[in-house]
C-alpha cells in the first residue's frame, strides 16, 4: 500500500507540473541564436527521425520493384508515386513512412497519390541506421566517364579545342544551366561558357561584368552596343546565345537575360527583342554560345546533338571525377493532397531555362498545388532552379531547417496557401540565374499571406530580396480582410539586392497588424553603375511599401557605405507604423520614403531609434496634414552631424535641416511628440564598424529608450484607442484601428478613409497622464467621475464597415487596460445602448468586479459579472468575450478567466443588438461616470478564435510580449536603452546649477556648477562670443558688452551617459522684467498633491511652462497666460525644474513634489 500511494504521489505531480507548464510560442522563441554583439546565428533544430505504423523502404541503387519493400534487405527500387515504378512498387499505396536509403542517390520524377490524416502523415524521410551520407534525390543525369578529347574538327566553333573535353549525354530533358563536378569534398559549379569569364568578388558580383556603351530603340527591337569589348568578327559568335543585364530605368531595375536576336560584328552591336532591358554604362554579360568556352571552369551544352563541352579546372581530366548534369526540373509535385511530411532529404541538380512570366509560374524542386498540412523540414537543397513553391488554396504549410544553397531562380515561393510557417532555413547564393522578366524583385523567400510567421532565416547572397511579404491582400483589391497577423523575427539578410534596385532586404507591404523586430539587414546594395564614377544605391535595408498597422522594433542595420546602401528602414505611404529601438549603421540614412505624394502619411511614431554613422539622419516626407499626429522622440544621432527632414520643402528636392532647425520646424505643425531625440557627444556603440552594436559604458543611450505598446492582433477590429495626448487638439482621441475591408481599395487613398478617432469631453490641464503601457509621452487619460468622457458620434461610425462599433448578431470583443481610483464602483467603462432596443455595456458592478450586460430598452437584459476584483487602484487587463454563436460570455481579468454571476437571459443568436445611440467611454447615457484612468481600449467583432489565438497567448504578448524586451530577449535594467540592444544602468545622475544663463547688454561672467560623481567634460561650444574657464566643477562664462540686439550659444557637456546643453543669451534685460519675474510665484511648493498653480503677472506677455527632471529632460510643456494658471501634475516623488519662458521672461526655478 505504502509503494501505492508513493506512485500515486508521484504522478499526481507530475500531473500538476504538467497543468502548470506554460505554454512556450513560437514568437517568444527566438528561432536563431543571438550572439552578445547583436549577430545571428543559424540555430536549426536537428533532424529527429520518425516514422509511422507502416514503412515501405527504398533503395534505388540494390532495390527491386518486385520486393515487398518491408524490410531494408526487401527494398523498393522506385517509390509507388514515381512513373517508372513497376510490379510491386507501382501496387504500393496509403499512409505510409517511406525510407530513403542514405549513401543512395535517387534518380526519379515523384508525384504524389494519396494523403495522409491527421497525427499520421505520408512520410517521406530517410533514417540515419540505414546507410551511410545522405540520401538524395537527384535531377540530373551522371557523366562519369566516357568522355574524350575535343578537337577542331568537333569543335570548330570552341577557342583551343584541343583542351576541351566532350561527351554525347541522352536524356537531358532541359537544355542544361547547371553542371556541377562532384567529389568527396562536395559539388562545384562549372559555369556555362560566358564573357566576360566568371570572377567570384561576392560582395560585388558585377564588379568584373562589362559595359554597354550606347542603347537605342527602332520599333519592338532593342539595339545594345559595346564598342570596347565586342571582338568577335563571326557574326555566329553570339547570335542565339543569352545576354544579362541590368535596365537603366530609375527605379525597379532588374538584371534578367534575353536570347540575342543578332550580332553585328561590324557595328559591335547586338539584338535583343524586349526593350525594357539594358543602357549605356549598364552591367551585362554574353553565354551560351561555343565561341566563349575559353578558360578551364565552363562547359557548352550543343542541345541540336545533344553533346557536352566542358573544361575542368585546372584542365583536369573528367574522366577521372564525377559530373551531373542538371536534367530534370521538378522533383516532387503535391496537388490537392494533405498531411504529407519530407524530411532528412537531400535535393540536387535540376534546371530551367524559360523566362517566366510571374512567381506563380516558376519551376521548383517540390511543387504544391492546393495542398494542406503539409511539412517540409531538416531538408537539404543545392544547385537547383528554385527550391520549393505553393500555389493555390492550401493551409498549415511548415518549412524549417532547410538548408539551400545555390539556387538558381528562388528558395520558397507562396502563391496563395496561407497560415504558414517558414522557420530557421539558411539560404546561401539565391537568384544568380533567375528566370524572372524587368519587374522581378528576384526574391528569395516571398509570398501573400494574412497569417504567417517568418523567423530565424539565415540568407546570404541574393540578387534580390531576403524576404518580400505582401500581407492581408495587394493594391487594387475590393475585397475584406479581416484578420491579418504577420510575425517577421530573427532572420539575417546579408548581401541583398545584388541584381535589382528600388526593394528592400526585408520588404513588407499593405495591411498588419505585422510585426517585424529582432532582424538584421546587412549590405542591401541596389546598385546603378550608370549614374556618375561611383556606385549610386537605391537599395533599402528595410522597406515598408505602402504598409499600414506595422511594428518594426529592435531590428539592425549593417550598412557599407553612404552610397553602397540607401535609407535604412524606408517607407512608401503608410500610417500606424511604429519603428522602435532600430539601429542604422553607415547607410545614406535612418529613415527614408518616397517623395511628392508618396511619403508616408503620418500618425507614425519614430522612437528610440539610433542612426550612427549615416549621411543623413531621419529623411522621409510626411503628408503634411499628418505631422500633428507624428510622435518623434528619443532618437539618438552619432557619428556624423545631424541632417534630416520630415516634410517637401520644394517641389523635387529634400530640404535638409540641421537638429535645431529639424526640431524646430517639426514642432511647428504641432506634433503629438517633437522631442526628436539627441545629438551624441561620443560614439555609442562598442565596435560598430565591426558589427558590434552593444552601447558603451559610458553610452548616452543608456536609459533612453522607451516603453511602447504593441497590442497582439484580433480580427476585425473597428476601434482601437491608446489616448495618447494629441498636442494639437487634446479632445482628439486618436483612433488606430486598422481593418482591412473593402472600403479600403487603393494604397494611395487609404489614408483619405475615415479615422476612428474618439472626442473627449470634460478636459482639464491635467486630464493625460503617462500611463502603464507607454512612457514616452502623456498615454493614458484620467476620467475624474463627474464630467470626463470620450464619444463617438453613431452617424459617422455607422456609414463606414471598418469603423463600425455597432454590433448586430455578430460575436465581438471589449479589450480595456485601467485602473480606477479606491472603491469605485457602479462607472461606466464602455457603453453603447440607447433608451430603446438593445445595447452593451461594461461596467464595474456594486462589488467592484467588471460586468458585461445586454441592455434592452435601457435595462439589463443579461448581465455576467467577473469574478476578480478589479476597482483597487491597480492596473488591469479585462477582456470579454461574447459568442454570439454559443450564447456565452467569458470574462478574463489579467489573464486568467473569471466570469462569475449571471443574471438574465443571453438574446438569441439572431438577435441584433444594433442601436443608433453614439459609442461612449467614460459613462452611459444617463452617467455613471468613470473615474480612473484609461490606457488602452480595443473592440474586435469576432471571437479569439477567429483571431487564432487564446487569452493565455494575447495576455503573454501584451504584457511580457518581445517589444518590452530588447533583441536578445533581455528586460530593460532600469529603464530601457535606445537601440537594440540593453547595456545596463547609468553610471550616475548629472545636475547643472543654472540653465539658461542671462547677461545683459554690459556683460559680466557668471557660472554654473556640474554635479557628475563619474567626471564631466565640456565638448562642444556653439558661439564665439563668450569665453569659458573652468575652476573644479565650476565653469565660468564671461561675456563681453554689447551695443544692441541679441546673441545666443550653447556649451554642451557630456558626464553620466548624457549630454546637456547650457543656453548663454545676451540680450537688453530691463529692470521691469526682472521686477515682474520675481512677481512670478509658484504654489504650493513643495506640492503634496497633483493641484499646482503658477501666477504671471497681469503686464507680462504670454509665456511657456516647462517642467524637467534634474537632468534637464522635458517632462511636461504648458503655455501660461497672465493671472493665475491651474493645473494637475502626477510627478514621481523628487525634485524638478520649471522654466517660465517668453519673450520678456526667462525665469527657472524648482520644484519639489513629496
Amino acid at each position: 500500500m505504502r509503494n501505492f500511494l508513493i506512485w500515486a504521489g508521484l504522478l499526481l505531480s507530475f500531473q500538476m507540473l504538467a497543468q502548470t507548464t506554460p505554454t512556450l510560442y513560437s514568437w517568444e522563441t527566438q528561432q536563431a541564436k543571438v550572439l552578445p554583439n547583436g549577430d545571428l546565428e543559424w540555430a536549426p533544430q536537428p533532424f529527429q527521425f520518425k516514422k509511422g505504423s507502416s514503412v515501405r523502404y527504398i533503395d534505388f541503387d540494390n532495390g527491386s520493384d518486385a520486393n515487398d519493400g518491408l524490410t531494408t534487405t526487401t527494398a523498393w527500387k522506385h517509390h509507388p508515386w514515381d512513373p517508372a515504378a513497376t510490379l510491386k512498387a507501382l501496387s504500393g499505396s496509403g499512409i505510409q513512412t517511406y525510407i530513403f536509403k542514405r549513401g543512395v542517390v535517387y534518380r526519379g520524377v515523384l508525384t504524389a497519390k494519396e494523403s495522409g490524416a491527421a497525427g499520421n502523415p505520408v512520410r517521406l524521410t530517410s533514417d540515419p541506421d540505414w546507410g551511410t551520407g545522405e540520401a538524395a534525390i537527384y535531377g540530373s543525369v551522371i557523366a562519369s566517364g566516357g568522355w574524350t578529347k575535343a578537337n577542331a574538327t568537333i569543335a570548330p566553333k570552341i577557342p583551343n579545342p584541343d583542351l576541351v573535353w566532350s561527351k554525347d549525354i541522352a536524356g537531358i530533358d532541359n537544355p542544361t544551366k547547371v553542371v556541377c563536378e562532384v567529389t568527396p569534398t562536395g559539388a562545384k559549379r562549372v559555369y556555362l561558357a560566358r564573357s566576360p569569364n566568371y570572377v567570384n568578388t561576392p560582395t560585388e558580383p558585377m564588379q568584373k561584368w562589362w559595359t554597354f556603351t550606347a542603347k537605342a530603340k527602332s520599333g519592338t527591337v532593342l539595339t545594345l552596343t559595346d564598342t570596347k569589348n565586342f571582338s568577335w568578327t563571326d557574326v555566329n559568335a553570339l547570335k542565339g546565345g543569352d545576354v544579362w543585364a541590368i535596365e537603366d530605368a530609375i527605379v525597379m531595375c532588374t538584371l534578367w537575360k534575353q536570347k540575342i536576336s543578332d550580332y553585328n560584328p561590324t557595328t559591335k552591336t547586338i539584338t535583343v527583342p524586349d526593350q525594357n532591358f539594358g543602357g549605356k554604362d549598364c552591367k551585362y554579360y554574353v553565354e551560351n554560345t561555343p565561341y566563349m568556352l575559353d578558360v578551364p571552369g565552363e562547359y557548352y551544352y550543343d542541345r541540336a546533338i545533344g553533346r557536352v563541352f566542358i573544361r575542368l579546372e585546372g584542365d583536369k581530366d573528367p574522366n577521372t571525377t564525377t559530373i551531373e548534369v542538371a536534367s530534370k526540373s521538378n522533383l516532387i509535385s503535391i496537388s490537392g493532397k494533405s498531411n504529407i511530411e519530407i524530411s532528412g532529404l537531400t535535393f540536387g541538380f535540376t534546371t530551367y531555362d524559360n523566362v517566366r512570366y510571374g512567381t506563380s509560374d516558376g519551376v521548383p524542386t517540390i511543387k504544391l498545388d492546393n495542398s494542406s498540412n503539409i511539412v517540409i523540414k531538416n531538408c537539404k537543397f543545392q544547385y537547383l532552379n528554385g527550391a520549393i513553391l505553393a500555389n493555390g488554396t492550401g493551409k498549415n504549410l511548415v518549412f524549417t531547417d532547410n538548408e539551400m544553397n545555390f539556387m538558381d531562380d528562388f528558395s520558397i515561393l507562396l502563391n496563395g496557401p496561407d497560415e504558414v510557417s517558414i522557420l530557421r532555413n539558411k539560404i546561401f547564393e539565391n537568384g544568380t540565374r533567375h528566370l524572372g522578366r524587368w519587374y522581378s524583385s528576384i526574391p528569395a523567400i516571398a509570398g501573400n499571406l494574412t497569417v504567417g510567421e517568418i523567423a530565424g532565416n539565415i540568407i546570404e547572397h541574393t540578387w534580390g530580396n531576403g524576404l518580400n511579404f505582401f500581407w492581408g491582400k495587394a493594391d487594387g483589391a475590393s475585397t475584406t480582410v479581416p484578420f491579418i497577423r504577420g510575425l517577421v523575427h530573427h532572420n539575417k539578410v546579408s548581401h541583398s539586392l545584388q541584381g535589382v534596385n528600388d526593394y528592400g532586404g526585408i520588404e513588407s507591404w499593405q495591411g498588419g497588424p505585422i510585426y517585424t523586430y529582432n532582424n538584421i539587414s546587412e549590405d542591401a546594395q541596389g546598385w546603378h553603375y550608370n549614374w556618375g564614377t561611383q556606385v549610386v544605391s537605391l537599395g533599402y535595408p528595410f522597406y515598408f511599401d505602402g504598409a499600414f498597422k506595422q511594428y518594426a522594433f529592435n531590428n539592425i542595420v549593417k550598412g557599407t557605405g553612404w552610397n553602397k546602401n540607401s535609407d535604412a528602414y524606408f517607407q512608401t505611404y503608410g500610417y500606424y507604423n511604429m519603428f522602435v529601438h532600430n539601429v542604422a549603421y553607415n547607410t545614406a540614412s535612418l529613415t527614408g520614403s518616397g517623395d511628392n505624394g508618396g511619403g508616408p502619411d503620418g500618425q507614425n511614431y519614430y522612437l528610440g531609434n539610433v542612426s550612427d554613422s549615416t549621411q543623413f539622419h531621419i529623411n522621409h516626407t510626411t503628408d503634411v496634414a499628418g505631422i500633428p499626429f507624428e510622435s518623434i522622440g528619443n532618437n539618438f544621432f552619432s557619428g556624423s552631424i545631424f541632417q534630416g527632414t520630415f516634410v517637401t520643402n520644394s517641389p523635387n528636392t529634400k530640404f535638409k535641416f540641421s537638429f535645431n532647425q529639424f526640431v524646430d520646424k517639426l514642432n511647428s505643425y504641432t506634433p503629438d511628440l517633437g522631442q526628436v531625440g539627441f545629438e551624441a557627444s561620443r560614439r555609442v556603440f562598442a565596435r560598430s564598424k565591426s558589427g558590434d552594436f552593444r552601447p558603451t559604458t559610458t553610452s548616452e543611450l543608456i536609459d533612453q529608450g522607451v516603453k511602447f505598446f504593441a497590442p497582439f492582433p484580433l480580427s476585425s477590429v473597428v476601434g482601437e484607442w491608446n489616448f495618447c495626448k494629441h498636442k494639437a487638439d487634446s479632445s482628439l482621441i486618436k483612433g488606430e484601428n486598422f481593418y482591412f475591408t473593402s472600403e479600403l481599395i487603393k494604397r494611395e487613398d487609404y489614408n483619405n478613409f475615415p479615422k476612428n478617432h474618439l472626442k473627449a469631453y470634460g478636459l482639464t490641464v491635467g486630464s493625460f497622464v503617462k500611463g502603464n503601457l507607454e512612457d514616452f509621452t502623456e498615454g493614458a487619460l484620467i476620467f475624474d467621475g463627474k464630467q470626463t468622457y470620450c464619444s463617438l458620434k453613431n452617424d459617422l461610425i455607422s456609414k463606414t464597415i471598418g469603423n463600425n462599433v455597432d454590433m448586430t448578431t455578430n460575436s465581438f470583443i471589449l479589450e480595456i487596460y485601467f485602473k480606477t481610483v479606491v472603491g469605485h464602483k457602479s462607472g461606466v467603462l464602455i457603453s453603447k445602448s440607447a433608451a430603446s432596443g438593445y445595447g452593451y455595456q461594461l461596467d464595474l458592478d456594486a462589488s467592484g468586479n467588471a460586468r458585461f450586460s445586454i441592455l434592452n430598452n435601457g435595462n439589463a437584459a443579461f448581465s455576467q459579472s467577473g469574478s476578480a476584483v478589479v476597482n483597487d487602484e491597480n492596473w488591469h487587463h479585462v477582456l470579454v468575450e461574447v459568442n454570439r454563436v454559443t450564447s456565452s460570455v467569458k470574462i478574463y481579468v489579467d489573464g486568467v478567466l473569471a466570469s462569475s454571476i449571471i443574471t438574465g437571459t443571453m438574446p438569441a443568436s439572431g438577435v441584433s443588438l444594433s442601436n443608433t445611440a453614439d459609442f461612449l467611454l467614460g459613462k452611459n447615457k444617463d452617467g455613471n461616470f468613470f473615474s480612473g484612468i484609461l490606457d488602452f481600449v480595443r473592440i474586435s467583432k469576432a471571437t479569439l478564435a477567429d483571431a487564432k489565438t487564446t487569452i493565455d497567448e494575447l495576455y503573454k504578448w501584451e504584457l511580457d510580449g518581445p517589444f518590452l524586451r530588447d533583441m536578445a530577449g533581455n528586460l530593460p535594467i532600469g529603464k530601457r536603452d535606445a537601440g537594440a540592444l540593453e547595456k545596463g544602468t547609468k553610471l550616475c545622475n548629472m545636475t547643472v546649477s543654472a540653465n539658461p544663463l542671462n547677461f545683459g547688454l554690459g556683460g559680466g561672467t557668471k557660472s554654473f556648477t556640474i554635479e557628475a560623481e563619474k567626471g564631466f567634460e565640456v565638448v562642444k561650444k556653439i558661439g564665439t562670443f563668450y569665453t569659458t574657464t573652468a575652476t573644479g566643477n565650476t565653469i565660468n562664462v564671461t561675456v563681453p558688452a554689447l551695443t544692441s540686439g541679441t546673441r545666443s550659444g550653447d556649451i554642451y557637456i557630456y558626464g553620466c551617459n548624457e549630454t546637456q546643453k547650457v543656453k548663454i543669451i545676451q540680450q537688453n534685460i530691463t529692470a521691469i522684467i526682472l521686477q515682474k519675474q520675481n512677481d512670478i510665484k509658484v504654489m504650493p511648493n513643495p506640492v503634496s498633491g497633483q493641484h499646482l498653480t503658477i501666477s504671471v503677472p497681469e503686464d507680462l506677455k504670454s509665456s511657456r511652462a516647462t517642467f524637467m527632471d534634474m537632468n534637464g529632460k522635458v517632462i511636461a510643456k504648458n503655455l501660461l497666460v497672465s493671472g493665475n494658471n491651474s493645473m494637475n501634475i502626477s510627478f514621481p516623488r523628487g525634485i524638478y525644474l520649471l522654466n517660465i519662458s517668453g519673450k520678456e521672461v526667462n525665469y527657472t526655478t524648482k520644484i519639489v513634489v513629496n
